[in-house]
């Protein structure tokens, strides 16, 4: 099942209903190194898969924020699993599914969660074995099954998200392999700036895909209507009138953009056209759910006021946002022990973010413990809190944000992008001229 609503938590589809496949072109790597888009699209999994007839054991899908990339490898997973029963519409794309039968086996990584551990194996032990046995016999027994099968069958590994994984000795780049055969391919999926890590190997990226955006507009904004409203057809024109009159197209490219303004214009939330913008009205809605008597219908009136309302726990998720963003514990899933700690959140801020849908509440289950982790509800939300929390800081302690590290420019990008729009260029000043 796919969420169609970031404001209405448990509001999902199936994912046959909603999806449309993204544009990804294949990126070149030159012997010097540098990298060149071939506008070679690539629309089935034997293109993405093999190179003149010959199985590549390394796959990465780099893209944007937003651009699909995750709900992709869900897709893939989708339709390995009915790939005997499938059949296909021979014009669509990525309807080659007896490519993906040649795998017998299909691991799905989320790297997110895969916190403090190196190698791929582990993770496949905690994130899929644990998760399927509780007995720990059975997980012992499993896990030695899981050497041999790695070893002697053709597996596909899909790793979602090397951009939120970090090594706890931050000495690699990229998980460890050791137990790969050659006839186990590895597909990840990264933000560009991972890719362009010095430390990551040529091989280790193997062949380079690009996501640049949704193939069907039209047809993603009446998916989404579809699961919305009554009325998808008329709905459909009205919205895309709005959205000309307010000049929305270019975020019509992302499907998170797109599915989020959908979601404001049914809740009948008009926008001007401003990212940031975008990104307050969301906050304001969910937390509207749980404190409505501090909201207010009145329309943001400056780009400065970062937040108007329910200030006290939205800068208190600010100040969450920016710890685990810019500080040593860099994390995009985040452990409710410490997120009660004095100087992040009180217990009734934490009940109310996850109520309202701005933090998510995730509960893993092994046969040792059940543990609870909570994110932001989308990576680029915890971005733009933490950029809302150094629009705050003093200039003096916004050059320090930026000056006391060796922040890799691309890395943060999208926080600067939302510090431009929030117009505090002064904290950008030291750090643009650095780099």
């Amino acid at each position: 099942m796919l969420p169609v609503s970031p404001i209405w938590y448990g509001r999902e589809k199936s994912i046959m209903d909603i999806f449309v496949p993204i544009q990804l072109n294949r990126i070149a790597i030159e012997k010097n190194g540098s990298r060149r888009n071939t506008e070679q699209t690539v629309d089935t999994y034997n293109d993405m898969f093999y190179k003149d007839n010959t199985l590549s054991d390394r796959v990465s899908i780099q893209g944007d924020p937003g651009m699909g990339k995750t709900t992709f490898l869900a897709k893939l997973v989708l339709d390995w699993c009915d790939s005997d029963s499938k059949e296909p519409e021979p014009s669509s794309k990525f309807s080659d599914v007896e490519t993906l039968q040649r795998f017998r086996f299909l691991f799905h990584i989320q790297l997110r969660d895969a916190v403090g551990q190196s190698k791929v194996s582990d993770m496949i032990k905690t994130q899929i074995i644990d998760e399927i046995f509780f007995n720990e016999n059975q997980q012992v027994e499993a896990y030695d099954l899981l050497g041999s099968i790695m070893e002697r069958e053709t597996c596909l590994v899909t790793m979602d998200g090397l951009n939120e994984w970090t090594d706890q000795t931050k000495g690699n780049p990229i998980p460890k392999l050791y137990s790969l055969s050659r006839q186990c391919i590895v597909l990840t999926t990264s933000r560009p700036w991972k890719m362009a890590d010095k430390r990551i190997r040529d091989s280790e990226i193997g062949t380079l895909i690009e996501a640049v955006g949704i193939t069907d507009t039209e047809q993603l904004t009446q998916n989404m209507l579809r699961s919305l409203t009554e009325d998808d057809q008329v709905s459909y024109n009205e919205f895309m009138a709005y959205v000309e009159e307010r000049n929305l197209n270019h975020f019509m490219a992302s499907p998170w953009m797109l599915t989020l303004l959908v979601n404001l214009w049914v809740d009948k939330t008009f926008l001007s056209g401003s990212l940031c913008e975008i990104n307050k009205v969301m906050i304001y809605t969910l937390l509207n759910k749980e404190l409505p008597n501090e909201g207010s219908t009145e329309p943001i009136s400056s780009e400065n006021d970062v937040f108007e309302h329910h200030t006290e726990i939205c800068n208190a998720l600010a100040r969450v946002a920016f710890n685990y963003t810019f500080g040593p514990d860099k994390s995009l899933v985040l452990s409710k022990n410490e997120l009660l700690r004095p100087e992040m959140l009180s217990k009734k801020q934490l009940e109310i973010a996850i109520k309202s849908g701005v933090l998510n509440e995730r509960h893993c289950i092994s046969a040792a413990s059940c543990k609870s982790h909570v994110l932001f509800v989308h990576e680029t939300i915890q971005e733009f809190f933490a950029a809302s929390h150094i629009a705050y800081l003093s200039e003096e302690k916004n050059t320090d944000v930026f000056s006391e590290r060796n922040y890799n420019v691309l890395e943060i990008s999208q926080v600067i992008i939302y510090l431009s729009g929030l117009k505090y260029w002064n904290c950008l000043k030291y750090y643009v001229i650095q780099v």
